[in-house]
């Protein structure tokens, strides 16, 4: 019988996220948790078994047996690899590019808007005005420009909303 995947993970982060819906949308059994003291910067405080498998110290951290993966994005081409029986990548290999660059700027761009706003509206980091000065900044020009750089990249007429349907995941999210 193979042995289950373990994924340490943590609840807010966007990376863990889409490793845990691409194992669920692929039908994988796994089991995941979030290691003590993680997101602290601080080795000592965080659990051994997990800072002793993650030189870098990073989540998500996938261990199939004694392999262990980093970054979200060599986890999904793992997963993709060695569990094609419900492929998540779109056939072309030009919706594969368009897949991941959606991807990409979700990683690097809109994923940083998130954590932002986190720190601003979950942990209160800013209060009062420079709250409210910062929350509408996000709405009005974040957002956009993260999208039209999507657009500029792509060269596709496509709303994000529709490449997405198209991209990584193709088939329709299910509730887990």
């Amino acid at each position: 019988m193979a042995q289950e995947l373990f994924l340490w993970d943590h609840p807010v982060s966007s990376y863990a996220q889409k490793v845990r819906i691409a194992l669920r949308e692929k039908n994988i059994p796994f089991k995941f948790e979030t290691p003590n003291g993680a997101g602290s910067g601080n080795k000592a405080a965080m659990d051994s078994s997990f800072s002793e498998r993650n030189l870098r110290l990073e989540i998500p951290l996938l261990i199939d047996g004694g392999f262990k993966i980093s970054d979200s994005t060599i986890i999904l081409d793992y997963l993709e690899d060695k569990y094609p029986e419900i492929p998540l990548r779109p056939d072309s290999p030009r919706e594969r590019a368009r897949a991941r660059m959606i991807e990409e700027v979700c990683d690097s761009q809109y994923e940083a808007l998130n954590w932002a706003m986190g720190e601003v509206n979950a942990f209160r980091r800013a209060e009062g005005e420079m709250a409210a000065k910062l929350n509408r900044a996000k709405e009005r020009e974040s957002v956009k420009s993260v999208y039209e750089e999507f657009r500029a990249g792509t060269n596709g007429p496509n709303t994000a909303i529709d490449a997405l349907r198209k991209g990584w995941i193709k088939r329709e999210c299910r509730d887990h």
